[in-house]
C-alpha cells in the first residue's frame, strides 16, 4: 500500500484576498503540471485508489490539474474541508477512516501538516516545497486504518 502526500502547488497572494481563497500563481500552475506529468511517467497507479484533497482554492486547482493530467476519475477524487489547517494527527485520523483494501491514498494539502504528518510516520524529517510529493510505503501487514507511528517508509519525494 502507498501514501502520495502532496503539497498544493505556489498560490498568488492577492491583496484583500483569504488565505482559503487565494488561487494558484502562473507558475504553480507550471508546477503542478510539471509534477502531475512526472507522476504519470513514473508510476502506474493502477487498482484501488483514492484522492483527498483539501476545500481551499489552490489545493483545488491542485487537484484539477493532477487527476485530469492522470487521467483518474472524477469520482475518485474526494473534497476534505478538515485538510484545510490539518495537523499531522488530524490528518492521520482522516487516512485511518479510509477502506483497508485502498492501495495508493494520495492527499493533496498544506504544510506543516503533511510535513509533520511524513515525520511522524516514517521517523523522517522532511519540509515539502510548494508542488512537492511524497511517496510513502506503509510497512507489510499495515492498512491505512492501521496507519501510526513509525509504520511507513518514505520512498522518494518527487518535485
Amino acid at each position: 500500500m502507498h501514501l502520495y502526500l502532496l503539497r498544493h502547488a505556489e498560490a498568488q497572494h492577492p491583496p484583500g484576498c483569504a488565505d482559503f481563497d487565494r488561487p494558484l500563481s502562473a507558475a504553480g500552475i507550471l508546477e503542478a503540471q510539471a509534477l502531475a506529468a512526472t507522476l504519470a511517467a513514473d508510476y502506474s497507479l493502477t487498482g484501488k485508489r483514492c484522492i483527498l484533497a483539501s476545500t481551499a482554492a489552490r489545493t483545488q486547482q491542485t487537484a484539477a490539474i493532477f487527476t485530469q493530467e492522470n487521467h483518474f476519475p472524477e469520482n475518485s477524487l474526494q473534497h476534505i474541508p478538515e485538510i484545510y489547517e490539518a495537523s499531522a494527527i488530524d490528518l492521520l485520523k482522516i487516512i485511518n477512516n479510509q477502506a483497508e483494501d485502498i492501495e495508493h491514498l494520495i492527499i493533496i494539502g498544506h504544510n506543516p501538516g503533511l510535513s509533520y504528518l511524513i515525520h511522524y510516520i516514517s521517523g523522517i524529517a522532511v519540509t515539502l516545497k510548494t508542488a512537492q510529493l511524497a511517496h510513502l510505503s506503509l510497512e507489510e501487514g499495515i492498512t491505512f486504518p492501521l496507519l501510526s507511528a513509525s509504520t511507513a517508509n518514505l520512498v522518494r519525494i518527487i518535485g
